[in-house]
């Protein structure tokens, strides 16, 4: 945020909060403390991947990886949350696989990005803007 990124302030300090919220959703859960229906799961994750598609709509300025990456992110959220709403098993298989999909777009856009900011700029490629001026 010191540095002006609000759109990287807000991604990682929400999505910290998110991993909170369910870290203790599940820890809760396993402890016998709450027991909320999987129903009530699966639309808090429908409303975060509400969240993570205005999210995404920025990154088409920014760069492919970083496109991508909340793309994919946006669909597991969708297709996890569908499958805890309808109890369809093989949803929440497909949102599982999506969501490695993610991960591996995320870990190579913050390769790129940490790469290209110790070694130079374009060392390792993120992609072209899909919006803006190239």
């Amino acid at each position: 945020m010191r540095k002006g990124n609000t759109f990287g302030f807000t991604a990682f300090s929400s999505y910290g909060a998110f991993w909170l919220f369910y870290a203790l959703l599940v820890l809760f859960k396993s402890m016998g403390i709450i027991n909320p229906p999987t129903i009530a799961i699966g639309t808090a994750l429908i409303f975060w991947g509400v969240f993570t598609f205005y999210m995404w709509i920025p990154t088409l300025t920014i760069n492919l990886a970083l496109t991508l990456t909340f793309l994919f992110l946006w669909l597991a959220f969708f297709v996890l949350g569908a499958g805890d709403v309808t109890g369809n098993a093989g949803l929440t298989q497909l949102g599982g696989y999506i969501g490695f999909l993610t991960a591996g777009f995320a870990a190579y856009t913050s390769f790129a990005i940490v790469t290209n900011s110790v070694v130079g700029p374009g060392t390792v490629p993120l992609g072209p803007k899909i919006l803006g001026k190239k």
